[in-house]
């Protein structure tokens, strides 16, 4: 009777094993990539209306699917925003537009094995000189068409699916000046969560730890 016991508990045993294994990897594994240069950072004209508008700079941020399992719904958003190393308490969470969606659409999209799309993060207007992010809508607190692209920015980026775990990366965003051509553009660049400290005062994670918001 024991000899039975103990087969069935290694049996058990083997099946969770199994079990396991089988649900790691028959998720999607998405990935967040950014390089500073096009199409990431890319330079758009409004063709229909070239008169009224300049041309701007679009900033996209690429996640891509390396597993053999469709990520299903994947949807971004803005989590957490600093400007001069000061925490923008008042930002609410802000759901982001996928590059392959119309313009207005912010549905969800689904990931296949090894393909990828672009995610708006923000946008410039060089009449206000302002960094607009990109969104269907106003927040509640934040005001998305005051930031100052002169100013330094950290944000954090978070992207979710129906069938893994959220990811998210922290990206700092500035300006530099190409002197020959008088031309402002946006730089970003990614940094490691331990590196928040160096520009950012208070990070939100930070200040939940030690009783803060």
């Amino acid at each position: 009777m024991e000899g039975i016991n103990l087969v069935i508990a290694v049996i058990a045993f083997c099946l969770s094993v199994i079990t396991a294994y089988w649900q790691f990897f028959r998720k999607p594994k998405l990935h967040i990539l950014y390089e500073d240069i096009e199409p990431f950072r890319k330079f758009l004209i409004d063709e229909e209306n070239k008169q009224k508008h300049q041309a701007e700079w679009y900033i996209r941020i690429q996640i891509k699917n390396t597993r053999r399992v469709i990520a299903k719904k994947c949807f971004g958003k803005i989590l957490e925003w600093y400007t001069n190393g000061k925490n923008l308490f008042l930002f609410d969470p802000i759901k982001l537009h996928w590059v392959c969606n119309d313009p207005n659409d912010f549905s969800p999209i689904d990931l296949s094995y090894q393909e990828f799309d672009y995610i708006d993060i923000f946008y410039t207007d060089k009449r206000s000189k302002k960094l607009i992010i990109y969104t269907n809508s106003k927040p509640r607190g934040l005001p998305i068409d005051r930031l100052s692209y002169k100013d330094e920015h950290v944000f954090k980026i978070a992207i979710y699916c129906e069938n893994e775990v959220s990811k998210f990366k922290y990206f700092r965003t500035w300006y530099e000046e190409v002197s020959n051509k008088n031309l402002l553009y946006p730089r970003v660049k990614e940094i490691a969560e331990n590196e928040l400290k160096k520009y950012v005062t208070a990070p939100n994670h930070a200040l939940k730890r030690t009783g803060g918001r």
